[in-house]
């Protein structure tokens, strides 16, 4: 596992204290912030730095997990890095794509996916 730089307090022993559901939780959290930037039009540098923040925790994630799980993460944190590279017109204009991994890492977990509408 790399050095965190956005996370510096967080080590994989403190990680793996948390439930699954509060991992994905976690890294909600940053998506959500991401969605936010849309509306009150952060700067690209704020955008990239929501960005790293969730490629962190996703990574302790994976780095947590074993078998269809890691899977999973592994699919969803590169569906996540395209809009990373995205260039900032076509990512402001991706919105919906944000909500979508957003809803789909919640379906990851049962108990963070009970946290949608239904």
């Amino acid at each position: 596992m790399y050095q965190l730089v956005l996370h510096k307090t967080l080590t994989l022993e403190k990680w793996r204290r948390f439930s699954i559901d509060r991992h994905i939780l976690m890294i909600a959290n940053e998506v959500n912030r991401l969605q936010n930037s849309f509306q009150h039009q952060f700067s690209t540098e704020s955008i990239r730095e929501i960005f790293e923040r969730a490629f962190e925790l996703i990574d302790m994630m994976i780095w947590s997990q074993s078998g269809n799980l890691r899977k999973e993460l592994l699919r969803w944190r590169e569906l996540f890095s395209e809009l990373y590279v995205m260039d900032r017109d076509t990512f402001d204009k991706s919105f919906k794509p944000v909500q979508q991994m957003y809803r789909v890492l919640l379906l990851l977990n049962h108990q963070s996916a009970q946290l949608l509408a239904p």
